[in-house]
């Protein structure tokens, strides 16, 4: 359990009754350990190490597929309350065997910041009576646990951003996100951790402190969604939502082996949920499931969008779930017809680490500069001279972290004029334009007369989704002899070996349909 270094004395106690639950030490009941094994003792805490800890029923459970549970929650062979039960423990319980395993990912990884186990368990006891009596399930997420990440607002439960000064204020109404899932009777049962500031690439605050990779607890989980992932490869979970703006569902998703998906921004709804910068709309954050599979992706955006966001909450596009496109380029990259790919060796920031380097057609992507993109992208998060983060950090004292101190610095920086914004966003719509120019012109160079029709490319930071593939052995992943890195190299072959590596197919924007289905296509052939 990593402690935070900086606890201020007038939130000790705060902080240790909001999360004295899932900081208590493993119970030596039913096998626990006493206590949580360094990562130099213990690097790998999936797999058979969570799994000695847990019945074999739970086992079976947590390591099914979102789309199996649906299955047999909806047809009664599996009920909603034994479903919950193994992913999660009524707080009651807690103190005395820590026993579910979303409690004992937490013990392992550092992954939430709220649990409300007992909530989860309360509907879904609800869930399985109404289905008992009537012989049919309520929703079309009957007895289905989703996670959330800590920036949804959930009734009554905090939501801090990583912010000491934010605990004990919790929100009183539902975000969009969490008030459709509850309508299509998903369980709700845990927000998971997030960097301070819900912003940087691994995910480090002073509530909880670092949050660990569940198959190398050496190396980060990633950010901002960072909880999510770990959560996941510990099958404390099977499928959630997080938000992404520089790679925040992607990064974490490509870290930890699975499934993650950044929809186009305005395609799910945003109303309630709780971001530093808000306001800044023209490098927005955009909300993305990630899943043990991508059936589980599909399954939480279709869903979501029969239910209509764009009535409730105004910034969604009116776009309903296009299934006709879904399934034709599932067929196509099953070989249907053929497609053909860009594929982005590297963007000229960064040159991939030899894991990444590693019957469609293919063609050398070489887009506009990526670098433009980065400093346009950092100008808006900087707008306001950081003054969202510092204020939140006021509320307490605390001191911000160093990875977010790389982004926003730790004093005030200088506020842009409105003119200087102006101009900040007019010079992105060129970049897009010039980026929307140089993928219509490929059509020349696919031969099927129309423009490539996804882009392979390595994970962070640009891209939209992210399928596992490998993991790195430090006996095959070697340099070649005219690597020359661009920046710095940071593999380190011993450290790294044995970690997921994932890569990441992109389209255009409102094509999530047409990624999704070639998502699920490739996972499974």
């Amino acid at each position: 359990m990593h402690w935070p270094v900086w606890i201020p004395k007038s939130y000790n106690a705060t902080i240790r009754l909001s999360a004295g639950h899932l900081c208590a030490p493993l119970s030596t009941q039913n096998g626990f350990s006493p206590s949580v094994p360094t990562a130099e003792l213990q690097r790998e805490v999936a797999g058979d190490y969570i799994r000695q800890f847990l019945s074999h029923e739970e086992i079976v459970i947590n390591e099914s597929s979102p789309d199996l549970i649906l299955e047999n929650t909806t047809t009664a062979k599996w009920t909603s309350v034994s479903v919950a039960t193994a992913f999660m423990s009524p707080s009651s319980a807690l103190c005395h065997q820590f026993s579910h395993r979303a409690a004992v990912a937490h013990q392992l990884t550092n992954v939430l910041h709220e649990s409300f186990f007992e909530d989860g368990i309360k509907r879904a006891t609800e869930l399985a009576a109404y289905i008992k009596e009537h012989g049919r399930p309520v929703g079309p997420l009957h007895g289905l646990p989703v996670r959330l990440e800590d920036s949804v607002n959930v009734k009554g439960i905090d939501t801090t951003n990583g912010f000491i000064g934010r605990i004990d204020a919790p929100p009183k109404e539902d975000a969009e996100l969490a008030r459709i899932l509850r309508s299509l009777d998903a369980i709700i049962y845990c927000k998971t951790a997030v960097p301070q500031a819900s912003f940087a690439a691994e995910t480090e605050n002073n509530i909880i402190g670092y949050t660990t990779n569940a198959y190398n607890r050496l190396l980060s989980s990633g950010g901002s969604s960072g909880g999510e992932c770990p959560l996941l490869a510990l099958r404390g979970s099977v499928v959630g939502l997080g938000s992404d703006i520089g790679g925040s569902i992607r990064y974490p998703a490509a870290l930890n082996g699975f499934f993650g998906l950044k929809l186009s921004y305005r395609h799910l709804p945003i109303e309630g949920v709780d971001r530093v910068m808000e306001g800044q709309d023209m490098v927005p954050f955009s909300w993305g499931p990630l899943s043990s599979s991508a059936a589980g992706l599909t399954l939480i955006v279709k869903s979501i969008l029969a239910q209509e966001p764009w009535i409730s909450d105004p910034r969604v596009v009116e776009i309903p779930w296009q299934n006709y496109v879904y399934e034709d380029f599932v067929q196509a990259t099953k070989g249907g017809r053929q497609l053909v790919f860009g594929v982005m060796r590297n963007d000229g920031i960064v040159q991939p680490q030899p894991p990444i380097s590693l019957g469609h057609k293919v063609i050398d992507w070489q887009p506009p500069s990526h670098e433009e993109a980065n400093k346009l992208s950092m100008a808006t998060w900087l707008f306001d001279g950081s003054e969202d983060v510092l204020k939140n950090l006021a509320l307490s004292g605390e001191p911000i972290v160093d990875s977010v101190a790389q982004i926003s610095g730790s004093k005030p920086g200088k506020q842009s004029t409105t003119s200087e914004i102006a101009n900040t966003n007019i010079a992105i719509w060129r970049y897009r334009k010039k980026f929307m120019d140089y993928w219509n012109s490929t059509k020349d160079l696919t031969g099927t007369g129309r423009p490539v029709d996804a882009v392979i490319a390595p994970t962070y930071p640009y891209a939209v989704s992210v399928i596992p593939v490998i993991t790195a052995d430090k006996d095959v992943d070697v340099y070649p002899a005219d690597f020359s890195p661009l920046i710095l190299t940071l593999d380190d072959p011993e450290i790294q070996h044995g970690s997921p590596v994932g890569i990441s197919i992109f389209g255009r924007r409102f094509q999530d349909e047409k990624i999704l289905g070639i998502l699920v296509a490739l996972s499974s052939a």
